[in-house]
């Protein structure tokens, strides 16, 4: 109702019903108005009323000495404020503003024009009524107000331009607001439109539930791209798209060794792509796609994966010879077979880190100054001669010259024929057990006991754990130590543990040596060593 006020006059209306409030009248009314006029400032009705003698005290005593309060006793000027809402406006009000709907732009002097354009007679507007008590008529007033007018012509035409000019910048900045925030509700609209349709995408897929978050990453991606790039369905080539962009993943890294660049895949996928795809027409996964998805599936379980990682994806593709990705790869890399071991290996190695990084490492050193660390030590019940600490030292280079990460028992079997102990010494060679037999006999177990896997320098940190089996022996031995109430871990003991184990793997090895682990048990009983 007053998007057409000026600034002005809507302090004028403001003014009124905070007189009325004020004055405790129930109703703002004409007279009201008035008073307020006289109260609000620099403005040209003010100035042709003041012009006719009238001021703000003599019109307010007047009003009260005519109209009266409803009820005894005035209210401060912060009551009156908070009451100022709840004052209802009076018909006489009410018609005035009606009157000055037709008006484009409403002033204080528009105010005063209706003001006093009111009818005579005795419904006529209190307003009227108190200029004529103070001798004033209305003729008066509107020809002192059309000469204020007439000299302020030309300032009233630019203030009324001014107007405009603010009030369609206004209008214009609305509008634009309301279209940024049309476009970005819409933008927020199809994003959640497209993860719907993603997830509809893969809701048919049976192993969906085993994918990793990288696969779930690697699927979306695939889907996004064929989208972007036309296509009628998602298809193996964009997974291996979608694969190269996975850049922190093995497959990524083994892809770009290849040669297999997101650009040359794009160009073949280019190729190859329509140009009359139907936009209304949903995504959904080729024939290919899903048999890539199955056959990575089935790599992931073969592998004891429990989740499907976005890896396996490129076994899948090397899998699936019939698709369009086996065929674009086939181009830049033919030896299939020696790319999915390095695959494997790249992702064995992981692993294998990952599992180091989680574990302690019991001993510790550089080159030949091992120590037994202070883990190890805490877990021993017995103290370790010079001779045992001796052995597992042994052990520990045989680790590393087989190119194993953990210490197992074949090695400490090692370790122990490594001792220069003249007693034991003496009772192995009577059995025909050296160090050579023994590493032909791990040999035989073990094709792959000398690994070239690491190529370890030699200013590298060692840092070899012992595995869990040897853990153990090491736990019989000091048992042996206690039962025999013996202070010191030896040789002796180490041996002892590893011929009762039956099931550990340096037993193994005594066993392809044809050695009866009694004999050699009641040999160790007999002997003394270290």
């Amino acid at each position: 109702m007053f998007t057409h006020w000026t600034r002005e006059a809507k302090f004028i209306h403001d003014i009124a019903r905070l007189e009325a409030a004020e004055l405790n009248h129930s109703l703002c009314g004409t007279e009201h108005l008035l008073l307020a006029i006289l109260r609000s400032g620099d403005n040209l009705a003010n100035h042709a009323l003041r012009e006719l003698a009238l001021d703000y005290m003599t019109v307010k005593k007047t009003l009260e000495e005519l109209h009266p309060p409803d009820r005894t006793g005035q209210t401060d000027q912060a009551e009156a404020a908070e009451k100022k809402e709840t004052v209802k406006l009076s018909q006489h009000f009410k018609t005035v503003i009606e009157d000055l709907q037709w008006q484009s732009v409403v002033r204080p002097e528009h105010l005063l024009q209706t003001l006093i354009a009111g009818k005579e007679g005795p419904d006529s507007y209190r307003a009227l009524e108190i200029l004529e008590n103070l001798s004033v008529s209305a003729r008066d007033v509107r020809k002192e107000l059309d000469r204020a007018i007439e000299e302020n012509k030309d300032d009233f035409s630019k203030a009324e331009d001014s107007y405009f000019e603010e009030l369609e910048k206004a209008r214009d900045k609305e509008a634009k607001e309301k279209l940024e925030l049309a476009r970005l509700q819409e933008e927020v609209k199809e994003e959640e439109k497209k993860k719907r349709r993603r997830a509809r995408l893969l809701k048919p897929l049976s192993i969906e539930e085993c994918f990793a978050p990288d696969t779930r990453a690697l699927i979306s991606d695939a889907i996004a791209l064929a989208e972007e790039l036309g296509a009628d369905e998602v298809d193996s080539e964009h997974f291996l798209l979608a694969l190269t962009r996975l850049t922190k993943s093995n497959a990524s890294k083994i892809l770009l060794r290849q040669g297999v660049t997101e650009e040359k895949i794009r160009t073949a996928i280019t190729d190859t792509a329509s140009d009359t795809r139907d936009e209304s027409k949903e995504l959904s996964f080729s024939h290919y796609a899903l048999s890539v998805l199955r056959l990575s599936h089935r790599e992931s379980q073969a592998s004891n994966n429990t989740r499907l990682e976005a890896d396996m994806i490129l076994l899948g593709l090397l899998a699936e010879a019939d698709c369009r990705a086996y065929k674009i790869l086939a181009e830049s890399a033919p030896n299939f077979d020696r790319l999915r071991l390095l695959l494997i290996d790249l992702r064995e190695a992981d692993q294998r880190d990952l599992h180091l990084k989680n574990r302690e490492p019991l001993l510790l050193g550089k080159k030949d100054e091992f120590k037994v660390s202070p883990k190890l030590r805490k877990n021993l019940k017995r103290h370790l001669s010079d001779v045992a600490e001796e052995t597992l030292k042994e052990a520990a280079q045989e680790a590393i010259r087989s190119g194993d990460r953990l210490i197992n028992s074949k090695h400490l079997l090692l370790g122990v024929l490594h001792v220069k102990d003249p007693f034991m010494s003496g009772l192995f060679e009577s059995l025909g057990i050296n160090t050579k037999s023994v590493r032909d006999a791990i040999d035989a177990i073990n094709t792959e006991a000398v690994r070239s896997r690491f190529d370890l320098p030699g200013s590298w940190q060692i840092s070899l754990p012992v595995d869990d089996e040897t853990n153990d022996l090491i736990a019989s031995a000091c048992k042996l130590a206690g039962s025999k109430d013996e202070k010191s871990v030896t040789v002796r003991h180490l041996a002892t543990a590893i011929v009762d184990s039956e099931s550990c793997a340096a037993r193994q090895v005594l066993d392809v040596l044809r050695v009866d682990p009694e004999h050699l048990k009641a040999l160790l009983a007999a002997t003394g060593g270290a």
